[in-house]
């Protein structure tokens, strides 16, 4: 994954030390940051009267946009300081239609980052990820601010089961996986049903990532019952993993699955960063 443009959301009110990390991350890989900043479009007010109901809803909307506005112009000054190759715009959106707002302008970036303190509290979350790694294939990092040097990984896992969009993302984490000391493949439940093409599946990428000189071994285990995405989260924590790589919103071959709940489980509940793809 060559990164040349990084796009990062963010609230019209979340806290500037979030761009700060992203400005520093971003100088560090030799890319551009693109900040789009949200503004929730605001409500229409309720009331019998049409000329009522539309003098407040201007009132509200001319407000919004002047938050807004000095939102972007805050961050411009913010961009000018830190002397790093950066843009900024600003919109406003009705909340159910943030997915697609994010996912047009990551059609224009490389890498989309979403921070974890963006996700909070908002009902879409869920909606948001699948719209931007369904829509646009790109690669999608969700973590805290203060995980953002986790692309300079020492250990990292891989939750492989043999699917395309995990396979999508291990192509896209190449030069991460290249940099770090240690990289696990970590296979759930890989004797349920297995075939003799799954017995050999493990050892396959395995392979391929020897042939990139990555040093790499792998590791089975139960999710005794659990959801996939526990496993995952349990094994990283163990091994005190700092870096997740995994496909999104994909069947498996094995017993469970990762789709709808692992995936959203990983997006809304996981404290090690997780690099996704479909």
């Amino acid at each position: 994954m060559l990164i040349k443009t990084v796009l990062l959301p963010v609230h019209v009110d979340q806290a500037e030390g979030d761009i700060v990390k992203a400005l520093e991350l971003c100088r560090a890989m030799g890319s551009h940051l693109s900040v789009l900043v949200i503004s929730e479009a605001p409500s229409v007010p309720l009331s019998s009267d049409p000329v009522v109901l539309s003098e407040n809803w201007g009132v509200l909307a001319q407000k919004a946009r002047q938050r807004l506005s000095k939102r972007v112009n805050d961050i411009k000054v913010l961009i000018a300081e830190s002397g790093n190759p950066a843009s900024v715009r600003g919109i406003s959106v009705n909340e159910d239609l943030l997915g697609d707002a994010i996912a047009q302008q990551a059609l224009y970036s490389d890498l989309v980052i979403v921070l974890r303190g963006f996700l909070t509290g908002l009902d879409v979350a869920k909606t948001i990820v699948a719209s931007i790694i369904s829509t646009t294939g790109k690669p999608i990092l969700i973590a805290n601010s203060s995980q953002l040097d986790a692309l300079d990984a020492r250990k990292v896992v891989i939750a492989w089961d043999g699917e395309k969009p995990a396979s999508r993302a291990i192509s896209e984490a190449l030069p991460i996986l290249k940099n770090a000391e240690m990289v696990e493949i970590l296979l759930v439940d890989p004797i349920a049903g297995q075939t003799e093409e799954d017995k050999t599946m493990g050892g396959e990428l395995e392979t391929y990532l020897t042939r990139h000189g990555i040093n790499n071994s792998v590791k089975a285990v139960s999710s005794e019952g659990k959801d996939v995405a526990d496993a995952i989260k349990q094994r990283a924590q163990q091994a005190d993993f700092d870096f997740i790589v995994m496909g999104a919103y994909t069947h498996s071959r094995f017993r469970q699955k990762f789709f709808g709940g692992t995936t959203t489980i990983m997006v809304k509940n996981c404290e090690t960063p997780v690099l996704m793809a479909h």
